[in-house]
């Protein structure tokens, strides 16, 4: 999207930013959206983030995120297909939630809480409960736009800053990187069913 305007800065202080960030006087927002009929704007998510599927498909995935990310137990949800031929998704737990989750139930959080790394979450239980937030977020989209397969993950306590800006904003590159070993077997294990 493009913009221009009194509410519209006019530049960096480092001039060399500025020659990506405006085209002719507009400034390059990095969002994507589109206007109805009676000039209204709607905002669905940002370039950065597009998806590209290696049978083409452009996919927003902001909205499948976002509405997992509703559920309580997930910090963080991040959906995955650029260069694959199908969507996969990732689920950041609340470290916190889950714990909760888990004492109400009787029962002692699972270790790979207090491990480091990524661990993929093996309690059934607990990827049930999640099931529900994928299922709402794939009946919001189009087929193309629908996750098949996906993991509940524990990221370590002491590893959580690696991944979240100060504002607690996913920095989704460096948590791809770090899942790459859970992400190649999602991908694996759909092509061996």
């Amino acid at each position: 999207m493009l913009a221009q305007g009194v509410g519209v800065f006019a530049g960096y202080r480092n001039p060399a930013h500025n020659a990506d960030a405006f085209v002719d006087g507009y400034f390059r927002t990095g969002d994507l959206g589109w206007l109805s009929a009676d000039g209204s704007l709607t905002l669905v998510g940002r370039l950065k983030h597009v998806i590209v599927t290696s049978t083409g498909r452009t996919i927003s995935p902001e909205h499948w995120e976002q509405t997992v990310e509703t559920h309580p137990l997930v910090a963080h949800a991040v959906l995955i297909g650029t260069d694959r031929p199908f969507l996969t998704g990732l689920l950041v737990m609340d470290s916190e939630a889950v714990t909760e989750w888990f004492t109400e139930r009787g029962d002692a959080a699972p270790a790979a809480l207090q491990q480091p790394g990524i661990t993929v979450c093996q309690d059934g239980r607990l990827t049930e409960q999640l099931s529900d937030a994928v299922d709402a977020a794939n009946a919001g989209g189009l087929p193309s736009e629908r996750v098949g397969t996906w993991a509940a993950v524990f990221v370590g306590a002491d590893q959580l800053a690696e991944f979240v800006t100060p504002t607690m904003k996913l920095k989704r590159q460096a948590l791809l990187q770090q899942a790459g070993e859970v992400i190649e077997e999602l991908y694996a294990s759909t092509r061996q069913r």
